[in-house]
């Protein structure tokens, strides 16, 4: 809040001001995405491609 409120204070341009958060929730956006795109595989499949590479 209180950046916000300097923000204001000090006459920031409100298009430069909105093109900032725009950017911040573009990227919060694609790292929420990589995150989701990159979780960690489940033990079973883990375990089941180990089985497969032992019996190649």
């Amino acid at each position: 809040v209180t950046l916000g409120i300097s923000t204001l204070l000090m006459y920031v341009p409100t298009s430069l001001g909105s093109a900032h958060q725009a950017g911040a929730l573009t990227l919060l956006s694609l790292m929420i995405l990589l995150t989701h795109t990159l979780r960690r595989p489940s033990p079973a499949l883990l375990k089941s491609l180990a089985s497969a590479v032992k019996s190649t």
